[in-house]
């Protein structure tokens, strides 16, 4: 489990790194071991570390068959990733959408096998290079999509690494604002004292829309200023490729 989370940590801080203009220059500490913050980046002149969070939906009105259905699709994901990984082919980011009906009573075996129809459909229509949130399953027959399958949105931009397989519930709201971010930090900010132990600055990276269930966004700026200890905070949408980083006061 803390295999995956890490993978998915890298797969978002590649994200960050590749969108923040001003990345700095240095050596990137990203071992299984390194926790709080995620990860250091040890330049010449300091050590800024990164703390990578997101901004969970609200889980009030799951019911059970709802639940049931969200862990196979969890689980089918690292299936499809592993399978996918035996193969030699390009980094991908691949957003799995299911048809809850057909989840709630499937079993380990059924979940492999779904896992790995999936990793050989993202590998047979795999899309250009620089393509984003392209669903393959336009581009094959009916007969090819497996029926518990609504969407297979596979994203291949250069320079993002390592592959990652998701499968993604949404709610939605208009836009991300000031509340959101408060309410991140509250959880993140008694930390701060800690992750200084290890850096000189302390960025929080808080990703909208990452695995699993999340809040969509149609809008990820936010017009207020922030106060915290954090030196920097940035939002990130995995989803739409971009981010933007919080005015500070």
């Amino acid at each position: 489990m803390r295999k995956n989370k890490k993978n998915t940590e890298r797969f978002h801080f590649s994200q960050f790194q590749k969108l923040y203009d001003h990345f700095p220059k240095g050596d990137v500490v990203d071992d299984d071991k390194q926790e709080r913050p995620d990860f250091l980046i040890k330049t010449d002149q300091k050590v800024i570390g990164v703390e990578l969070t997101r901004i969970q939906a609200n889980q009030g009105d799951i019911n059970n068959k709802t639940a049931a259905a969200q862990s196979n699709a969890e689980q089918i994901a690292p299936e499809a990733q592993k399978f996918y990984a035996e193969m030699i082919a390009p980094s991908v980011q691949v957003s799995m959408y299911f048809h809850d009906s057909e989840l709630v009573k499937m079993s380990v075996s059924e979940r492999a096998k779904v896992g790995q129809r999936i990793a050989q459909l993202v590998y047979k229509y795999c899309p250009a290079p620089d393509s984003a949130n392209h669903d393959i399953c336009d581009d094959m027959g009916l007969n090819e999509i497996p029926s518990c399958v609504t969407n297979i949105n596979v994203s291949r931009i250069k320079g993002l690494r390592p592959t990652l397989f998701q499968s993604p519930r949404a709610s939605w709201v208009a836009v991300a604002n000031a509340q959101d971010i408060y309410f991140v930090l509250n959880n993140k900010e008694s930390s701060v004292s800690d992750y200084l132990k290890k850096c000189d600055e302390i960025w929080l990276v808080i990703i909208l829309d990452a695995h699993q269930t999340f809040t969509w966004r149609s809008e990820i700026s936010c017009s207020e200023k922030i106060k915290s200890n954090f030196n920097k905070i940035f939002l990130l949408s995995s989803f739409r490729n971009k981010l933007v980083e919080v005015a500070m006061c």
